[in-house]
């Protein structure tokens, strides 16, 4: 498994490197390409040197890392040290927060230019960093990013007390937006799996969070969500659990088949109607960080404690007729995308998990697809099996049917009703 993983994080060095280089000539073809102060060449850049920090953690395990760890770094620094950045640091001290994390990130991974980061450290120690109000997942990124060079690191609590990490969200109510949300204060929270999570936070909240994005993110296809919840399960020492096991099989299964991972937004179409320069463009626009933060997976697999190794599943009599009834439930949903050619669907047969595991994953993915599109019938048949499901969904099904059917949790809900 080391193998693939090396394999995997050294091919996306490859490409981080090579959409680094181009962006230049991709730029040209982006609508924000000189206007905006934070461009998304910018975007790509910062993301492809947090990319190359966490290879670097994963190059004292792997030193076979280090020529395609270099060969990022080096476009890398002629992008985010540029004079355009400096001096726009220079002239708006409130971007240095967000046009200084590349840099940042870039010393932290070995790179270092104390010129440069003096530059930030004292725009944001000045109160710049405050100029612009932040949810509290983007306090977190923000202190994070400091606290990698800082000398004494500064506590998250106070920053996680407003968290979502604290909430009862749940994918039955969640936007994508507060999936990321969800995603990025764990990743932030853990410094990406090398501490523990703060002892403010549920362990096992957390757990259940992540077991649902998956199956959320796993049947709506949208592998760039799906992809930071296995960050977030590696986080939290979860890689072996059936969840995350069925996650990977599906990522790691569709990467096979393609070389590379679809972005959530990326339209074939679209992409056939440009040719050239604009549809690399394109893609590198579409691609780039659903393809940077599977390269990040794979490094924090590498630099991180192995999981116990896979039982082999054992499957049960009667475990298939369940599966088979599940998937004709969810080729039912109403309004939901869920064929028999979609990659998650064709991986199941496959997925190395017992039969009992399988279908508690796929009965809370399909009872959050069944919510999210309003499928009623759908939902009260699942709420009839829920006993197959091991984790909170059930719960919020339950409740949800209550709400809908008129039974409010208190009185004085049911007075406001009224």
């Amino acid at each position: 498994m080391t193998d693939i993983f090396i394999q995997r994080l050294a091919a996306q060095l490859s490409f981080a490197a090579e959409q680094v280089r181009r962006l230049d000539t991709n730029a040209a073809y982006w609508p924000d390409s000189g206007h905006a102060t934070i461009r998304l060449r910018d975007k790509v850049a910062t993301e492809a040197a947090m990319l190359l920090l966490l290879a670097r953690r994963a190059e004292a395990a792997c030193p076979e890392l280090a020529p395609f760890n270099d060969a990022l770094a080096a476009p890398l620094l002629r992008e985010i040290r540029s004079d355009r950045l400096r001096g726009l640091i220079l002239r708006q001290p409130h971007v240095a927060a967000t046009l200084g994390a590349g840099s940042v990130f870039l010393s932290a991974a070995g790179h270092g230019d104390p010129a440069f980061d003096r530059l930030i450290e004292d725009s944001l120690n000045a109160g710049f960093g405050q100029c612009v109000e932040r949810v509290p997942y983007r306090q977190l990124d923000q202190l994070w990013t400091r606290n990698l060079l800082a000398a004494a690191p500064q506590p998250l609590d106070a920053v996680l007390a407003g968290s979502i990490l604290h909430s009862r969200a749940h994918p039955f109510y969640m936007t994508e937006a507060d999936a990321y949300a969800v995603t990025h204060a764990i990743l932030y929270a853990t410094d990406f799996g090398r501490a523990p999570p703060p002892a403010s936070l549920d362990r096992t909240r957390l757990s259940e969070m992540v077991h649902e994005g998956i199956a959320w993110s796993m049947v709506s296809e949208d592998f760039d969500l799906l992809i930071e919840y296995l960050m977030c399960a590696a986080c939290l020492g979860e890689t072996g659990g059936p969840a995350a096991c069925l996650g990977w099989h599906v990522v790691d299964r569709i990467w096979k088949q393609l070389g590379f991972l679809p972005g959530p937004t990326f339209d074939p179409q679209e992409f056939r109607a440009r040719s050239g320069p604009a549809a690399d463009a394109y893609a590198c626009e579409q691609m780039y960080h659903t393809n940077f933060v599977a390269g990040m997976y794979c490094a924090m697999r590498l630099g991180l404690p192995a999981p116990e190794a896979a039982v082999p599943p054992c499957h049960e009599a009667g475990g298939h007729e369940t599966l088979e009834r599940l998937l004709g439930l969810g080729l039912a949903i109403a309004g939901a995308c869920i064929r028999p050619d979609s990659p998650w669907f064709q991986a199941l047969e496959s997925a190395p998990l017992e039969d009992e595991d399988l279908a508690a994953i796929l009965w809370d993915a399909l009872a959050i697809a069944a919510t999210r599109h309003i499928d009623r019938p759908v939902m009260d048949r699942l709420a009839r099996d829920a006993a197959l499901s091991t984790g909170r969904t059930p719960h919020e099904l339950r409740w949800l049917i209550d709400r809908l059917d008129g039974a409010f949790s208190s009185p004085v809900a049911m007075a406001h009703a009224a």
